[in-house]
């Protein structure tokens, strides 16, 4: 390992990627420890990765946030690029989730309100980071989080031009929006939605898109929806659910405007205070990766209880009305019930002692008896069939609803109609992914365009598919189409290879 670096001298390799080595170093001048990105040798002839690591060093050096590693400096030596930046002791997000499995919701929210906070402070300069995901995100020993690798930022200047062309697609799949995954124009909207994978990740363990292949990974991302987060992790707040999926959203439009509108509404679901989000943090570190006791008993970023409604004082003005108004009603029918009981036990009084007292003439055994008699006749008379007729009447109309058809048996009707005619000649189907997307013509004739999850009706026979991108050259496939056979085309769009 070399010994010095210009004015660095080299302690240690801490890095090494397919793009360059990082190097713990230390400058012997300033007495500063910083981290050395040394582009690979057999890239240096690549025009587009050079561009990019300046890319990087131009980025960077021009955001001064405490959530962001600084670039110090950048240079060129004996046709070798350098890039000397902040050196931040700690781990990157991907391996704590790694040994940590999925985090506890409050730390979760530390770590997201502070990479929002960096997001949002690059978007206000018109720079898009683009490759916003765990690995890009490191977590201090001293509980601070930084945003790291502007290498394919996207920078965009009050004329509208841009760094990258349309078309051309840089990044991580699984953390890609719909647009980038295209090679569309990127907005702040694309970080927005690569943040809501993120922070997915981080509550629940798991990717939102995960397959074996980036075509497969691709293809969901542009049209299925993600499992919701609360299904893979109950604890989460539906009110935290709904962020995610927010950020999530295929159109940008239906995102989250910027990332200070994220940032503020995930800051209303902390419990933890803004000034303590260091020593939480630091102390979960510890605490997860390195083994440490707690200084307390409890964790301090468990909430629980009472904990998560002083976090969410909105919900818990709610929860407390709630629980007033179900008392006065408890109350009033408590007081409603027992005087109804209390008129009730009066007017059953009332009647026992009209029963039991006696009458004001009373008269013989046998005379009684023909009064009962008397009354007894009393009710088989004349009123009794007037009220047959009347129920009669009453139920002569129901009789005459039902003899005529009802909604369910014109349904039917409709249905069996609707059955006939969709009687249909032998056909199958196929379904399509284009990567990044492409017009799909059919024997000659446009059908569709990509991204699309509908199956496509075909008679059965051979067909002739060609996928078409003005940026690439165009695929054609032969499929031969069985009946109520569905088959899945997977094409990849290649670049133009130039002769030198």
């Amino acid at each position: 390992m070399r010994k010095r670096i210009g004015n660095y001298e080299i302690i240690e390799e801490v890095g090494r990627g397919g793009m360059a080595v990082v190097y713990k170093a230390l400058h012997t001048s300033l007495e500063r420890i910083v981290a050395i990105k040394e582009l690979h040798s057999s890239l240096k002839d690549d025009r587009e990765l050079v561009e990019r690591f300046k890319r990087e060093a131009k980025a960077a050096a021009s955001l001064n946030h405490p959530n962001i590693v600084q670039v110090y400096d950048f240079w060129n030596d004996r046709n070798t690029y350098y890039l000397a930046m902040e050196y931040v002791d700690g781990v990157d997000l991907k391996t704590v989730l790694e040994r940590c499995g999925r985090l506890p919701i409050e730390i979760a929210l530390i770590i997201a309100i502070q990479i929002s906070d960096a997001v949002d402070f690059a978007h206000q300069r018109k720079i898009v980071h683009r490759d916003i995901k765990t690995g890009n995100i490191i977590v201090s020993k001293k509980g601070i989080v930084k945003l790291a690798d502007f290498g394919i930022a996207h920078i965009m200047d009050t004329t509208g031009s841009h760094l990258t062309q349309a078309g051309i697609v840089l990044g991580t799949p699984a953390y890609m929006s719909p647009e980038q995954v295209r090679g569309d124009k990127l907005t702040e909207a694309s970080d927005i939605f690569s943040f809501g994978i993120v922070m997915y990740e981080m509550l629940t363990g798991k990717k939102p898109f995960v397959e074996d292949t980036d075509e497969k990974v691709i293809y969901k991302i542009l049209t299925k929806k993600p499992v919701p987060p609360k299904r893979l992790n109950t604890e989460i707040p539906f009110g935290l659910q709904r962020i995610i999926s927010r950020c999530l959203q295929k159109k940008q439009h239906k995102r989250y405007k910027s990332m200070a509108e994220v940032r503020d509404a995930l800051a209303r679901h902390a419990a933890t205070k803004k000034q303590r989000y260091e020593d939480v943090l630091k102390e979960y570190i510890d605490f997860s990766l390195f083994k440490r006791p707690l200084k307390s008993q409890t964790a301090p970023w468990e909430r629980k209880g009472i904990k998560l409604l002083i976090a969410q004082p909105v919900k818990a003005a709610a929860v407390i009305a709630f629980g007033i108004i179900m008392l006065i009603l408890y109350f009033s029918l408590t007081v409603k019930v027992k005087n109804e009981k209390a008129v009730e036990t009066d007017a059953n009084k009332a009647i026992e002692k009209r029963e039991t007292a006696p009458l004001p003439q009373q008269q013989p055994k046998d005379e009684s008896v023909k009064a009962t008699d008397k009354k007894i006749e009393a009710p088989v008379q004349k009123p009794v069939p007037e009220k047959q007729d009347e129920v009669k009447k009453e139920e002569s109309p129901v009789e005459e609803k039902k003899t005529g058809p009802t909604v369910i048996d014109k349904l039917k009707d409709m249905a069996g109609i609707g059955a006939e005619q969709k009687q249909e000649a032998p056909a199958g189907g196929i379904k399509v992914l284009a990567y990044p997307w492409a017009k799909i013509y059919i024997d000659g004739e446009y059908v569709e365009t990509t991204p699309t999850s509908k199956i496509i009706k075909l008679p059965v026979g051979e067909h002739k598919i060609t996928f078409s991108h003005p940026n690439f050259p165009s695929v054609t496939r032969k499929v031969n189409i069985k009946e109520n056979e569905t088959r899945e085309i997977v094409v990849r769009l290649e670049p133009k290879v130039e002769k030198r």
